[in-house]
């Protein structure tokens, strides 16, 4: 069965810059991203037949069930961007429990899960190949009389333009969307329940730390230390200095010399450990008014570890690495590209 999805996604348009010449290239680089997603997406989704994208006004439905979810849908801080997909879902082989054939509601179900699976992945890999620029709020889902929602991807901003209390090194750089994709799947990206080299570890843990969204401070400093940890450390020795050496090895020197990765194993320590300031779940007050200190050494913490390896998995993406053995020094091994 042939069945037709459409995807209403709220795009956010950052308010937190006073430089317009940031908020200008978030735009372009949520515009490209956009424009690069169709081809991707073909990739992404196997029973896909048709598809469209671009920018659109919500018709009545879709916006009153948008502004519904989230009132911000309904204010002019977002671009709206509608993926209109036909998908083939085939059931036959399923029954119901009295040995019936599933009613039509289930190829609806399964059409729109087809095309959310696809959009989660590409919005994943939108981190890495335009930091700090891709925010989409909850978006909708409408096959047939059907609707769904599928939740925010945020973005970590100030990966993108540094602000006063947040690190600026090391550097990121922009990727085409299908050059991430591509390397991401030659690491099984989303084909296996498991990372299981250093790599795909690494992209895993990558892959919680943008699921969390920059709100969840703590959280994404787990994660991004453990990706950090899968791809540079061998779980013996010294781990802080196996990570602090190994950085330096593939990403630079330091910029200043400071301790920076025993200040991130200590950030983290103290939040695991529960021994630093703990932030209530659903906290109405503002913990920046109570604690600015701990706050700003916190949120430094959480985006420095989010920078680094961000920038890890660039370098593999601009070598075309494949594996990297660390011993006394880096070894890396590439695809052989051959016939592609």
């Amino acid at each position: 069965m042939l069945i037709d999805v459409d995807t209403w996604m709220p795009t956010f348009i950052p308010l937190r810059y006073d430089s317009p010449e940031a908020v200008d290239e978030i735009n372009r680089n949520r515009r490209d991203f956009f424009n690069q997603l169709k081809g991707v997406f073909v990739k992404l989704c196997p029973n896909l037949v048709h598809i469209e994208i671009g920018t659109s006004i919500p018709n009545e439905k879709a916006l009153k069930l948008l502004s519904d979810r989230s009132f911000i849908s309904g204010l002019n801080v977002c671009e709206y961007y509608l993926l209109h997909a036909r998908v083939e879902v085939d059931l036959s082989d399923i029954r119901m429990s009295d040995g019936s054939k599933v009613e039509d509601i289930f190829y609806y179900g399964e059409a729109i899960e087809c095309v959310n699976d696809a959009l989660s992945e590409a919005l994943i890999l939108s981190e890495i190949a335009y930091p700090g620029s891709i925010a989409v709020l909850d978006r909708l889902s409408l096959a047939n009389d059907q609707a769904r929602f599928y939740g925010r991807k945020d973005t970590f901003y100030s990966l993108l333009v540094p602000e006063e209390f947040t690190p600026s090194w090391p550097p990121l750089e922009k990727f085409p969307l299908e050059s991430v994709y591509y390397w991401s799947k030659e690491h099984s990206f989303f084909e296996q329940a498991y990372g299981c080299t250093r790599i795909s570890r690494a992209l895993a843990a990558f892959s919680h730390v943008v699921g969390l969204g920059a709100s969840r401070e703590g959280e994404v400093l787990f994660r991004a230390m453990q990706g950090l940890e899968a791809f540079y450390s061998d779980g013996t020795g010294d781990l802080r200095r196996q990570l602090s050496e190994k950085i330096e090895i593939w990403l630079g020197e330091w910029p200043e010399k400071k301790n920076i990765i025993g200040h991130l194993y200590d950030a983290r320590s103290k939040f695991v450990h529960g021994s630093s300031p703990l932030i209530y779940w659903n906290v109405k007050n503002d913990p920046w008014k109570e604690d600015k200190k701990s706050r700003y050494k916190f949120e430094y913490s959480m985006e420095l570890s989010v920078r680094l390896l961000i920038a890890t998995l660039q370098e593999c993406i601009k070598g075309a690495v494949n594996e990297i053995n660390w011993t006394y020094s880096v070894e890396t091994l590439k695809f052989d590209r051959t016939g592609l």
